[in-house]
């Protein structure tokens, strides 16, 4: 990638095909530029131009300039971001092409307790924490118990830009650089004071954000010390699910076109889009799912009818209308949160070329989200004798003997969980940094000590308590009172004391006492913590004839790390079911959020040495040849050692001219959790191809302390052009294939049931599969009662394509037109959960699409400026294609979204202040259609794709 100034944001709509789109892009970036600063003045904005270029980003730590490395990286300046995202401009990483399937507040998301909320990032969708987070160059320490690190707690006032390495840098930076590194630049040598505020808010009158902040720079024992300081503020509120045109109130579903035909999902009965859907298999009011009264419908308080199933699908328990339910519709889709930050940085120079540096790092967190769904449950036992049932039905029940009813029934008495999670982040580096004579070459050295630490406190509210609600449904009449009181009172009263009964028989019959009583709050509570000291050495040595002297680069780096999860579900816990008789005793404590507890630790000593070697300078056709090498020993404690590293060369033919290439082995290690969680207990919705029938399934899972790092081969080829004929013009082609073995994962659930069905119940992993009937038999009544899930070195990804840059300036009527085009195109993403399942060919189909780029054009004339951009997903076909994931009608043709951001700078006398207007997705252009197998399970749409709307954004930004 070309290491010069990046812009990009979102975009609007339109159709285009795949190769339609790229040569757009292509032609675009051709015609037109962006600008690196629409928040400085004209002075400071040639200025920003003229560093940028100047700046030094090699993916590698011998001191070079970018172009003349091998690995390719893109650099993303801070004035830059800030033309895409105003409100928050780390979200404009993610509308890079080459970023994909990565997470941010605004993303969209559901309830539960998961592994933290932020921003993380995503290259090559190959799975965030297979990308490594630098500040400076020093590895960042983890804010989640998953390992991931939440780009939010980076001070953005202090940055100067993000570097982007995309190509395997494990021998380089270090264990997890599987698919490379983002670097996060601090600009140490701010001088000044900076202050900003903006809000927005979208069309739709939600989303509303501001972001408040406020930065310094000053020196001071003439010179010699430097102190930064930053504080900022970020506030966005959440979107609910309803809130969205795409949704609204309609349930959308997907199912087989033929009610009653072949299996849904083939050839001969591929999917359709029902409108209007429900899950019959549910109802509100609950109704009687299988034996002589099965078809019964609590309709309300003491009354019954038959059930309605509405009319069929090709999904036996979807129907259109009936008395089914559609899951709630006010379940958050975009995050209510807000994140506070503090930096500060103090820094000293010797007259001995040493220098003295200390700062430290504070970032709170707090997310709040609304539950996806209320509780159900599936074949809930209800007695004989019970109390709130209709008089016809217990007469039936007495009279023909029947002791037992088992009921199907979405409790919509119980609230949608709210879900909280609050992080705090602490970060202390302190180092000292210098230069010496060896030899008469200069040697640069640094060394580092840092230590990070995070608590997160995670919470879902008011969510059901499995053994409570199942002692508050068995309800009965106490003999000696008359009273209706639970069973348990009567038979072990010491058991569940205070329990109310609870109305399980007729939509919202339930009193809110008892719906009080039965729920809980599922907490846990994580700690972890990173510390390390890093040492590196950089310098020149001799040279090989009339070359430049050969660099090199080596030095050590020791870390340890600690994870303590503590959690008041844990699966692991055993909590029995005495006293209960509808209940079993291996049922976890909530209904869905439970989350094991952690106790792990280890440490990782690291030693790196790295070579650049130029070998001919200055001759015919070979103005440059240089090669470049690196390797790395990395000793895991938990795992053993292994050995990473890169190798690569640049020719550079011409100044106009340049071929590039690297190839690498790189790994990442287990996390902490990966190896130390106890086991998950869970549910998952299931499409069952072996009964037809689709439900929610238990799982089970956990981790594994046996497991190995995994590894990957990585290639990497490219060609830089600056023609001479086209004065202002760059252009970047690089091609990467990365090969990952042995990646961690947990086999899926639609996995593990597909491949049995296709082997005829044969295959080992049927194993994994509990069915009360056998593997073989085919009725409903042998949908998997469980599925065990796990950690396991058997996933397989294989991914390759195309990243192009193209950029150009000019002068233009008076003023300064720049473009920018980033373009990623995925020739193949191939993905294989186990050895036991077949390899399923990803791209073009549902999120990856082939194409993915931003085309950016800036003008500015004076105090005035214009930015304009589109962001561009590519068309992308619904479903894998026989003989599973069949549509009738696949195509979702690709997506523009269009950005515009007005700018004005006021010239002060001690200063600057930029007024700008943003709006981002311009047209409104809203995400296809795409909804999964359950009605209104999640959003209908595909990840990927703006669910926000258009976004009106004002703001300033000063310095002075």
């Amino acid at each position: 990638m070309i290491d010069v100034v990046d812009a990009r944001p979102l975009l609007g709509d339109n159709s285009m095909t795949n190769r339609t789109v790229l040569l757009a892009a292509l032609m675009t970036s051709a015609s037109i530029l962006a600008l690196p600063n629409l928040a400085m003045g004209q002075e400071e904005q040639q200025q920003a131009q003229t560093e940028i270029e100047a700046v030094v980003v090699t993916g590698s730590r011998i001191i070079s300039g970018g172009f003349e490395a091998p690995t390719p990286v893109t650099v993303a300046p801070m004035a830059a971001l800030a033309l895409t995202t105003p409100t928050n401009v780390l979200d404009a990483l993610q509308e890079m092409p080459q970023f994909r399937g990565g997470r941010s507040f605004s993303s969209g998301s559901k309830a539960g307790i998961g592994s933290g909320r932020g921003q993380f990032l995503n290259l090559r969708g190959l799975g965030s924490t297979r990308n490594i987070l630098l500040l400076d160059g020093i590895r960042m320490a983890p804010t989640t118990f998953g390992g991931n690190v939440n780009s939010q707690i980076v001070p953005q006032m202090l940055l100067s830009r993000v570097e982007v390495v995309t190509a395997g840098a494990s021998a380089v930076y270090g264990s997890d650089a599987i698919s490379g590194a983002i670097n996060y630049v601090l600009d140490h040598d701010f001088t000044g004071t900076k202050v900003e505020a903006s809000m927005g808010l979208s069309k739709y009158g939600d989303s509303f954000n501001y972001r408040l902040g406020a930065a310094g720079g000053y020196e001071f024992a003439d010179g010699k010390g430097h102190l930064l300081f930053s504080v900022e503020r970020f506030e966005t509120t959440g979107i609910e699910m309803q809130d969205r045109p795409l949704q609204g109130t309609i349930s959308h579903t997907v199912a087989g076109r033929i009610p009653g035909g072949p299996r849904q999902g083939t050839t001969e009965n591929p999917y359709i889009i029902y409108n209007g859907t429900t899950w019959n298999i549910l109802s509100e009011g609950g109704h009687i799912a299988f034996g002589p009264l099965a078809g019964t419908f609590f309709s309300g308080f003491k009354t019954s009818r038959p059930f309605v199933k509405g009319n069929p699908t090709g999904n036996s328990s979807v129907s259109v209308g009936g008395d089914g339910v559609a899951l709630q519709i006010n379940q958050t889709i975009s995050e209510d949160a807000d994140t506070t930050t503090a930096f500060a940085r103090w820094e000293f120079g010797s007259n001995d070329n040493i220098n003295f540096h200390v700062q430290g790092l504070y970032s709170l967190a707090n997310v709040d989200v609304t539950g996806g769904y209320n509780y159900f449950d599936f074949a809930h036992k209800i007695y004989s004798g019970n109390p709130f049932l209709p008089v016809d039905i217990q007469a039936q029940m007495t009279a023909g003997g029947i002791g037992t009813l088992f009921v199907n029934k979405y409790i919509t008495d119980s609230p949608l969980s709210p879900g909280r999670d609050d992080t705090d982040h602490y970060t202390v580096i302190a180092g000292v940094d210098g230069e010496n004579d060896v030899f008469g070459s200069p040697f640069s050295w640094n060394f580092t000590l840092m230590r990070g630490w995070t608590h997160q406190l995670a919470e879902e509210i008011d969510t059901p308590e499995e053994r409570p609600l199942h002692a508050a449904v068995d309800a009965v009449i106490d003999p000696a009172t008359g009273k209706i009181v639970c069973n348990v009172t009567l038979t072990n009263p010491s058991l569940y004391p205070g329990c109310i009964p609870f109305n399980f028989l007729g939509p919202l019959q339930a009193s809110q006492e008892s719906v009080n009583w039965v729920h809980g709050t599922s907490r846990y509570d994580t700690y972890t913590a990173l510390n390390s000291v890093h040492l590196s050495v950089a310098g020149d040595t001799f040279s090989l004839g009339e070359a430049d002297p050969v660099s090199i680069a080596f030095g050590g780096e020791w870390r340890w790390q600690d994870l303590s999860v503590t959690s008041n579900s844990d699966p692991a816990v055993a909590r029995g079911n005495e006293g209960l008789r509808s209940i079993s005793a291996t049922a976890p404590r909530f209904w869905l959020a439970n989350r094991s507890s952690a106790e792990a630790k280890l440490n990782v000593k690291e030693i790196f040495g790295e070579i650049n070697v130029p070998l001919v300078r200055d001759e015919l056709f070979f103005q440059a040849l240089d090669v470049n090498g690196a390797i790395r020993l990395t000793d895991y404690s938990t795992s053993g050692t292994v050995t990473t590293w890169k190798f690569g060369g640049i020719w550079r033919a011409a100044d106009s001219f340049l071929i590039r290439a690297t190839h690498s082995k790189d790994i990442r290690a287990p996390s902490l959790f990966d190896l130390g969680s106890s086991k998950t207990a869970g549910r998952s919705t299931l499409n069952d191809p072996l009964t037809g029938f689709a439900a929610v399934v238990l799982t089970e899972g956990g981790g594994n302390p046996l497991l190995l790092p995994e590894e990957a081969k990585t290639l990497s080829v490219g060609v830089v052009l600056r023609p001479e004929f086209i004065p202002g013009l760059s252009v970047a082609i690089d091609y990467y294939d990365v090969d990952l073995t042995g990646a961690i994962s947990g086999v899926g659930v639609s996995s593990i049931v597909d491949q049995c069905f296709i082997s005829g119940g044969i295959d080992p992993i049927c194993k994994s599969i509990d069915r009360p009937l056998g593997p073989t038999n085919t009725t409903t009544a042998n949908f998997p009662t469980l599925i065990r899930t796990g950690l396991v070195n058997t996933s397989f990804i294989s991914t390759s394509g195309l990243d192009i840059e193209v950029a150009y300036s000019t002068d233009f009527q008076g003023g300064t037109l720049t473009a920018r085009s980033l373009i990623t195109y995925i020739d193949k993403y191939n993905t294989r959960a186990s050895t036991l399942v077949p390899i399923t060919e990803q791209v073009g189909h549902n999120t990856t699409p082939k194409i993915r780029a931003t085309v950016s054009a800036t003008y500015t004339n004076g105090p005035y400026s214009l930015f304009f951009q589109e962001r561009i997903i590519g068309g992308v076909t619904r479903g894998t294609g026989p003989p599973l994931q069949v549509y009738a009608t696949p195509a979702i043709p690709a997506q523009l979204y269009s950005d515009l951001t007005l700018g004005y700078d006021l010239e002060l006398d001690k200063g600057t202040v930029n007024f700008f207007t943003s709006i981002k997705n311009i047209f409104d252009n809203r995400p296809p259609l795409a909804p999964g197998t359950v009605p209104r399970f999640n959003f209908p749409t595909l990840g990927g794709y703006d669910i926000i709307g258009t976004t009106v954004t004002l703001g300033m930004r000063a310095r002075f």
